[in-house]
């Protein structure tokens, strides 16, 4: 049937929604394609589509049109405007009678937290460094946030503070520096055990970045019986943008790798990429790399029915930023949560929020002081929050 209501659309567990292909009859302001492969930064065209179906409507807006490819999608959502939903070349099947999804809860955030391994950078590191332990605290005990992914904690004293205080069941310090001067900076914390860990150093490097053991890490963990295939990473800086597609072309086959030895198993990709969101390098060499090489999708693009869309971490009025660079006029996106369904199809990721984490001094705790800066910011960057829907398909 053609599915189009001015109140609301309900497709969730226990309700399905089943949708046959009608001859063209376009009503809409706008028309947005989606299917069940979907692509890395989708623009809803017939060669971008999305794979998420509320994405694809949050796109269309209000009076828009949503092609939707043959196929289940086992998606909970509400959709309150006007939009008209067509089936293209086959019966598609909105919400499932399965039990219940899992959720998984990730974060990604820069610290900037050098203390004694580069002194030069040191800014009120030590004060910071408690602080980003109070919120990983937090994620952990209040939000169940199953997996913190952190990039430039390169004092181990940190490292040791935030595992500690943060009471995470398990970590992982990417602190091997294959011959480098420094480690990688990479550190993931986790609500449940982690299996197989693995650190990689990338093989190129230029600039100040040839200094530290710049890599991934990745490790596998077990949440209401799925494994999940986690990584986190940090590429190269500044303008050397050939590397930095070399470093993100090894890490999408270290993941293609990863997810044909482990066909089950959904993966996320977490980190700073140094690639400005909806630039061409986006479009072109991450897209490329991340999206075609290592079959990922970028979860914010793929959600899209948020009001951080397309919105900075590294930001020209973050204060603390400002000290470091205090010429910029940049609002870049630059962290970014990726993901993909397990290989053998079995197991989808649907994305179920985005936000842009902005974490500040602690109630009560004195701002940070770098030179004649005081501010509440405690690093440079924003993290980026994702959440997600596990289901099984069959």
């Amino acid at each position: 049937m053609n599915a189009r209501n001015n109140h609301s659309i309900c497709a969730m567990c226990g309700v399905c929604l089943i949708l046959t292909a009608l001859a063209p009859r376009v009503f809409a302001q706008y028309a947005i394609y989606t299917n069940k492969t979907g692509w890395f930064d989708p623009d809803g065209s017939r060669n971008a589509r999305f794979s998420v179906v509320e994405a694809a409507a949050c796109a269309a807006g209000d009076g828009g049109v949503v092609y939707i490819g043959a196929g289940t999608y086992r998606e909970a959502m509400t959709i309150d405007w006007p939009v008209t939903l067509r089936a293209e070349g086959g019966m598609v099947t909105l919400g499932t009678t399965l039990p219940a999804p899992s959720s998984l809860r990730v974060i990604s955030y820069n610290t900037h937290l050098f203390g004694d391994a580069v002194p030069s950078e040191n800014c009120a590191d030590d004060e910071r460094a408690t602080y980003f332990a109070t919120h990983a605290g937090y994620q952990n005990w209040t939000e169940q946030t199953d997996v913190l992914a952190l990039q430039e904690v390169w004092d181990n004293d940190y490292e040791a503070e935030i595992s500690g205080d943060s009471g995470y069941y398990d970590k992982f310090y990417g602190k091997n520096k294959n011959g480098a001067t420094q480690h990688s900076g990479l550190l993931m914390l986790t609500r449940q055990q982690m299996y197989n860990k693995v650190q990689t150093s990338y093989s190129d490097k230029e600039g100040w970045d040839w200094f530290a053991n710049k890599g991934f890490l990745q490790a596998t963990i077990y949440k209401d019986g799925y494994y999940i295939g986690i990584f986190n990473t940090h590429t190269q800086a500044d303008e050397y943008v050939e590397t930095r597609r070399k470093q993100m072309l090894q890490l999408a086959n270290a993941v293609k790798t990863y997810r044909a030895n482990n066909p089950t198993h959904p993966v996320i990709v977490l980190g700073d990429f140094n690639v400005i969101g909806e630039s061409g390098e986006y479009h072109g060499n991450m897209s490329d790399t991340m999206g075609g090489t290592g079959a990922t999708r970028d979860g914010m693009i793929n959600y899209f029915c948020t009001d951080d869309l397309y919105a900075c971490t590294s930001c020209a009025d973050n204060e603390f930023r400002q000290h470091f660079d205090s010429d910029t006029d940049e609002f870049w996106r630059l962290d970014y949560a990726l993901y993909a369904p397990s290989e053998d199809g079995r197991v989808e990721l649907i994305p179920t929020g985005y936000s842009v984490e902005k974490w500040k001094v602690p109630d009560g705790e004195p701002d940070v002081e770098c030179g004649d800066t005081v501010t509440d910011e405690i690093s440079d960057h924003f993290g980026v929050l994702m959440e997600f829907d596990i289901h099984s398909v069959f």
